[in-house]
C-alpha cells in the first residue's frame, strides 16, 4: 500500500474562493491516481476530484489540485488517498486549511479557536484567584 499523504501546503489560503491542495506520498509501486476529498469542517458531505500523480523522485509521488468555488473565510478539511499496484491507500490524515478571512481549524477541533481561548481564559482567571 502507498503511504498517507503528507501535506504541503500552507493551512492559511489567500484566495477569497479557491486553494492550491498539494502533498506527496511514498510508495514501493507507482502510484496510478489520486483521490481528494474535500469538505467544509463541520458538514458530513465530502466533494471529490481525482489528481494525476507526478513521480517526484525514488518512492516518490506528488499531487496537486486547484480547488475551486470554495466558500470565502471558510474551514475545510481534505483527505487524499493513494492507488498503486496493491489497490487504494487509507485517508488516514486530514488536512484542515482555510480560504481567505478565515484562520484554519486545529486538528480535531471543529469549533475554531474560540472554544480554545475561553478555556485558557478561564484557566488563567483560576490561576490568579489560586495564587492572589
Amino acid at each position: 500500500m502507498a503511504g498517507p499523504a503528507e501535506f504541503k501546503s500552507e493551512p492559511a489560503g489567500s484566495q477569497a474562493d479557491s486553494y492550491l491542495l498539494e502533498w506527496t506520498v511514498v510508495s514501493y509501486t507507482p502510484v496510478t491516481a489520486f483521490k481528494v476529498e474535500i469538505r467544509e469542517v463541520g458538514t458530513t458531505a465530502w466533494r471529490q476530484s481525482s489528481a494525476k500523480p507526478i513521480e517526484d523522485g525514488p518512492y516518490h509521488f506528488a499531487g496537486k489540485e486547484f480547488l475551486k468555488d470554495l466558500t470565502y473565510a471558510t474551514r475545510y478539511e481534505a483527505r487524499v488517498q493513494a492507488r498503486n499496484d496493491e489497490g487504494w491507500s487509507k485517508a488516514r490524515e486530514h488536512f484542515y486549511f482555510a480560504t481567505e478571512g478565515a484562520e484554519p481549524a486545529v486538528k480535531g477541533v471543529t469549533g475554531g479557536s474560540s472554544g480554545l481561548l475561553s478555556s485558557s481564559a478561564l484557566i488563567l482567571v483560576l490561576l490568579l484567584h489560586i495564587f492572589q
